[in-house]
């Protein structure tokens, strides 16, 4: 569908053409939610890991990185998870699941193809970034949450193939969230397709709450730390990483989250910092220059 007098598609049509989109690979979900277990076994992810030679490869790559620094460089998956720690295992291994989904190899939707994948990355980096600076516990699927947040946009600019041109043009028209002007012209929103996505993957429950909500924190009706970070590291990755996108000058922070994590200036600077320094860090294992 492509054109700027294309017709859009319905959400019941939206829905029909998810249901063949390639889930993540089964290794890389019982990774996941292994990892989800603050005191999971280190030989029980060697063995998810070890039968994926995809994931073996990314986990080792990463372990001899210059960014690791290591003195000698690591042959087994079993001393590369001892050097990398879960944190960085859970970016390895969920980046290199995810990645294929995240990156449309034709057309972008309201960033362009290679936009849109550096700004899951930043997001997922900035997310758990936010909660260390500002003192925070975030949850061990914070990370995967982040970088699937968008997941919904890819899909609907790839499978689906939604030209995002009358989209965007309504939401500027109006001056509405981008969001707005997905529900008004498609039936559906893009965190909405996105969360619907995950639960036909059987993803964690926790994940696809975090990917439903992270531009309306307040609809789960309580807060939850994951949305929270996520909900704001997509504001300051959009701003600061990857460009303003066609969100504009609606894009705004929740009222709610912002009373639970206030964002001053000095505490967005730094997050700011240290995303861009993860990102330039990474680029060449995650692909993001």
């Amino acid at each position: 569908m492509s054109g700027p007098h294309c017709e859009l598609p319905s959400r019941q049509e939206i829905l029909d053409k998810i249901r063949d989109v390639a889930a993540i690979p089964v290794a890389s979900i019982r990774v996941m939610r292994l990892l989800q277990n603050p005191d999971f076994e280190t030989d029980a992810l060697v063995q998810c890991i070890e039968y994926d030679p995809g994931l073996t490869s990314s986990v080792l790559r990463m372990a001899n990185s210059a960014l690791l620094g290591g003195v000698r460089n690591v042959a087994s998956v079993r001393e590369a998870v001892l050097r990398l720690g879960a944190r960085r295992i859970t970016q390895v291994v969920m980046t290199a699941a995810v990645g294929p989904h995240l990156r449309p190899a034709e057309r972008g939707y309201d960033l362009s193809a290679e936009a849109l994948w550096r700004h899951a990355v930043a997001t997922a980096l900035g997310a758990e970034t936010l909660a260390a600076r500002a003192d925070m516990l975030a949850p061990p699927y914070t990370f995967t949450a982040g970088l699937l947040h968008n997941i919904g946009k890819t899909v609907l600019a790839g499978q689906v193939g939604v030209d995002a041109a009358p989209i965007v043009a309504l939401a500027e028209g109006e001056k509405i969230p981008f969001e707005a002007a997905e529900r008004r012209l498609l039936g559906i929103d893009h965190a909405e397709l996105g969360g619907l996505l995950l639960e036909q993957w059987s993803l964690p429950v926790e994940i696809v709450e975090v990917v439903r909500a992270h531009h309306a924190p307040g609809a789960l009706g309580e807060s939850n730390v994951a949305v929270d970070l996520v909900h704001l590291a997509d504001i300051l990755g959009t701003m600061s990483v990857v460009g303003t996108g066609r969100n504009g000058p609606a894009f705004r922070a929740s009222r709610e989250t912002l009373a639970r994590i206030p964002l001053t200036k000095p505490l967005v600077a730094r997050v700011i910092a240290d995303t861009r320094a993860e990102m330039e860090a990474l680029a060449s294992m995650f692909e993001l220059n």
